[in-house]
């Protein structure tokens, strides 16, 4: 598959190892800690060290370390690419290549993020309709739709991620889980919808 993403070089962290032969190239697409939701950096993440490489024939290279770990104790790890020099011909070749290969990844990243994202509302959905089930009482209409249960996973609304009931003359009456779609520049979000009846006025 060939990516949509172009990356510019200005994006990327650019590590070439030491012997010569292997280049590693990171950037992180995330614009926020996946704990905690705070701003973090994005594209070039760095900087990365290139240790003398191993000799003790495990074929393996030494790169040098660079946390990723969050004030919050979160890891928010960028996207990374190893490129092999001798099949590009050059370094140049090979990190121009290597801009090619992390752009799909960094593709691929963010649909396994909304997939995981997916999962995650599907799941509190259910636990909401389970939730309204045990409760008949339960409220269901305005801003703020919790009970007095801490674990009440009713915390939602139109503007403020979670799970909420609403109920529109054409839709019914339904239950969205939703949150911001974390790979969206434009406020995009990521909904479940499970409706509740079938009864429409």
């Amino acid at each position: 598959m060939t990516a949509t993403l172009k990356l510019k070089r200005e994006d990327v962290t650019v590590t070439p190892c030491t012997c010569g032969r292997l280049v590693r190239l990171a950037t992180r697409w995330q614009r926020a800690c996946w704990s905690c939701g705070e701003p973090i950096p994005v594209g070039a993440v760095g900087p990365f060290t290139a240790d003398d490489c191993h000799t003790d024939g495990s074929g393996r290279h030494g790169w040098g370390t660079w946390s990723h770990q969050h004030g919050c104790g979160a890891w928010n790890s960028p996207v990374e690419v190893t490129m092999h020099v001798a099949d590009f011909g050059d370094l140049d070749a090979a990190i121009e290549g290597g801009l090619a290969d992390l752009a799909e990844a960094v593709e691929a990243d963010k649909r396994q993020a909304v997939a995981r994202l997916r999962v995650e509302l599907r799941e509190l959905a259910d636990r909401a309709v389970r939730h309204l089930a045990e409760n008949p009482g339960h409220p269901t209409e305005g801003p703020d739709q919790s009970c007095e249960d801490v674990d009440c996973p009713l915390r939602g609304g139109e503007l403020t991620p979670g799970a909420f009931v609403d109920e529109t003359e054409y839709d019914g009456r339904r239950l969205i889980a939703w949150d911001w779609d974390p790979t969206s520049d434009e406020g995009d979000t990521v909904d479940v919808v499970v409706a509740l009846t079938d009864e429409r006025r």
